[in-house]
């Protein structure tokens, strides 16, 4: 071992540091038993120690949090091999009891470490295209967090909620469930006032070669038609438009691409335009 930089101004801890150089054990346990010297020592050990421990502590903590903003971020995809195949939306609504355009209007959800656990929604219906509903107000109940699960944004009375084409089924208990393969689409409004299904759709959804002819350029003129954040930093939008194919933006990144409604019944299919015979599937 040689320790390098000046030595100490003790004499006596300066010549026990000049033996400390041979390799004799010995000699070495009788520098430890040295007061001076066993001190010395000890500090050096545990500055090391403290050393590599923040070499190590430094990676850890990016480590983690590249790991979470991949999880968060829709521009950073994930290996979802064992996830369910995609479906597409006649699929969807061949096994629902309701499919609709929904307006979020109130949520009463129980909340934990900042995720929905158990609650319900109202949704108001916009535009029935499949009907299992008397009323055009529902509730949709969910509890559990699971990969089915479907809950929705966090919504407060008199704030204009977000809208969506739902996929339900009816319950016993005479509420909605979510259908388990998938229960909404996001629905942004456009600048002329009309609906579109916004696009990218979620992963769990597909479009025919037909069907993605169908999209198109759409200037959206909607609260919800952003992804991101302000904070984002400009290589994370940059890489998140390009994913969406959408422009980055103040607020984040804005989609600019969608299915316009003109499409919808087509997307449905006509033959699940009806209400379904039974209770609800479950």
């Amino acid at each position: 071992m040689v320790f390098k930089g000046r030595l100490s101004p003790d004499p006596i801890l300066n010549d026990d540091m000049k033996r400390l150089k041979t390799p004799n054990i010995s000699r070495f346990i009788q520098l430890l038993r040295n007061p001076v010297c066993g001190l010395y020592l000890m500090a050096l050990l545990s500055f090391s120690g403290l050393t590599t421990a923040q070499q190590v502590g430094t990676q850890t903590p990016v480590t983690a949090a590249t790991a979470t903003a991949q999880a968060d971020s829709p521009a950073l995809e994930q290996d979802n091999s064992s996830a369910a195949p995609a479906i597409l939306i006649s699929e969807l609504a061949a096994t629902s009891d309701l499919v609709a355009i929904a307006k979020v209007e109130f949520t009463n959800y129980k909340y934990r470490r900042g995720f929905p656990v158990d609650g319900y929604a109202d949704l108001s219906i916009l535009i029935a295209y499949k009907s299992a509903a008397e009323a055009d107000r529902i509730r949709v109940r969910d509890s559990g967090l699971h990969s089915n699960q479907c809950y929705f944004p966090t919504t407060f009375p008199g704030q204009d909620g977000a809208r969506f084409l739902v996929f339900l089924s009816r319950h016993p208990d005479g509420d909605f469930r979510g259908n388990p393969l998938t229960c909404k689409l996001s629905v942004l409004v456009t600048d002329k006032h009309r609906y579109a299904l916004r696009y990218p759709l979620d992963e769990q959804v597909k479009l025919s070669a037909e069907q993605s002819s169908w999209v198109t350029e759409l200037n959206f003129n909607d609260p919800n038609a952003f992804a991101g954040s302000p904070e984002m930093t400009p290589g994370r939008k940059a890489a998140l438009a390009a994913q969406l194919d959408g422009i980055v933006d103040a607020r984040g990144v804005k989609y600019t691409k969608g299915l316009p409604i003109r499409y919808f019944t087509r997307l449905i299919g006509t033959a699940n335009l009806q209400r379904p015979s039974g209770e609800g599937r479950y």
